[in-house]
């Protein structure tokens, strides 16, 4: 009977870690990844705009935002998420370096490459909070 205690005590303890764990993660990610869609939807129409100035900018701040997400889930141990997260800036730099250059034909494609890593991800790390509510979580 007392190592069936013992067990679920540290079962209970694992579970109340886990959970404080994933919290302080979601601290750390929500800002950052609620920056990400805006900051994209942005670039794609200055894009369009050919307008060097404010994509550069857009391009920047998202290779920015990338490069913490990427910190967050290294720290956090989820590599497949660090993965894309350096994937995509990397991707934002050439998105930058493109804009730079004149070349919009490639910013563009480097841009919808980024946008395409977005649901796979999402897929694997987010939890909307209750069905229908538009609000999500991080998933380790």
């Amino acid at each position: 009977m007392r190592k069936v205690s013992i067990l679920i005590g540290i079962c209970l303890l694992a579970g109340v870690a886990l959970t404080l764990w994933a919290q302080a993660v979601e601290e750390q990610l929500s800002p950052v990844m609620k920056q990400v869609a805006p900051t994209a939807a942005s670039l794609r129409m200055n894009l369009t705009a050919k307008d060097a100035s404010a994509a550069a900018n857009d391009a920047q701040k998202l290779g920015e935002l990338f490069t913490q997400a990427q910190g967050i889930f290294k720290a956090a141990k989820v590599g497949d998420a660090a993965k894309v997260a350096k994937g995509n800036a990397a991707e934002a730099q050439e998105t930058l370096a493109a804009i730079k250059a004149g070349d919009w034909d490639t910013a563009t494609a480097k841009a919808g490459a980024i946008q395409k890593t977005c649901k796979g991800c999402h897929d694997v790390h987010r939890e909307e909070v209750s069905p229908g509510s538009k609000t999500y979580k991080f998933k380790p």
